[in-house]
């Protein structure tokens, strides 16, 4: 019998373990030390579909204005502005110039508004986004990480920090970031197949996709194979 060695550590209320010698830092979400940022873990949600397509669904602007009408978009503003996608030195993607309009994308949020966006996705299952309105209200920032549990079952961690936000309780937060995840999980989990599928043939792209399609070659490029159709075929 062969020992297996682990390093377990709490970082952003969360536990990560590696089996071995870590080869990163746990250094992925950085808006956590912001002073004065109010941190709101979110109870882990299992989501029944693949790890990858629980991330593509959270770096995807196009959805907002029909699964999250009333509070991230609405019908009559249904277009996502042209954007871009870079790599980042230290590996990764990030979408930057991301606006969407939003009747209550913050909370406490005065009536509609252009929302400012930022995400950046690093280890290929941990996703993170910065979004802040137009008239200058603290930011918000949420890292999303996806557990496999199988190639078809995620368990979802969210971790959102509220920069200077003295006016909800903790639970009115907790409440706003839930409300978005339970409306976000059937829609993820009706998406066929389960697994995410590399080749961009398989399924139809427009320019609002652009994130996802980075997301994508990304994955492809450094032959990650855990719950996408290739690795799901090996």
């Amino acid at each position: 019998m062969c020992a297996t060695t682990f390093v377990s550590e709490e970082r952003y209320g969360v536990v990560w373990m590696c089996f071995g010698e870590p080869a990163h830092a746990l250094d992925f979400f950085p808006e956590a030390a912001i002073p004065g940022g109010r941190r709101i873990n979110l109870a882990p949600q299992t989501v029944r579909s693949s790890a990858p397509r629980v991330v593509e669904n959270f770096l995807d602007m196009a959805h907002f204005s029909f699964v999250h009408v009333g509070i991230l978009g609405e019908h009559a503003h249904a277009e996502v502005p042209d954007y871009e996608v870079v790599q980042i030195p230290d590996g990764g993607l990030e979408a930057r110039q991301c606006r969407y309009w939003q009747p209550a994308g913050m909370p406490g949020q005065g009536g509609g508004a252009m929302i400012d966006y930022v995400y950046r996705v690093k280890p290929p299952l941990i996703a993170c986004l910065t979004k802040m309105a137009s008239g200058g209200q603290g930011a918000l920032h949420i890292m999303l990480a996806a557990s496999p549990v199988t190639q078809t079952e995620t368990r979802a961690w969210l971790v959102s920090i509220h920069e200077d936000d003295t006016t909800h309780d903790d639970q009115a937060l907790y409440d706003f970031n839930m409300e978005i995840l339970m409306q976000d999980t059937p829609i993820v989990e009706s998406q066929w197949p389960k697994c995410l599928p590399l080749d961009l043939d398989v399924e139809l792209h427009q320019k609002c996709d652009r994130m996802s399609v980075a997301y994508r070659r990304w994955l492809a490029g450094m032959g990650f194979g855990w719950g996408t159709v290739a690795g799901a075929r090996r």
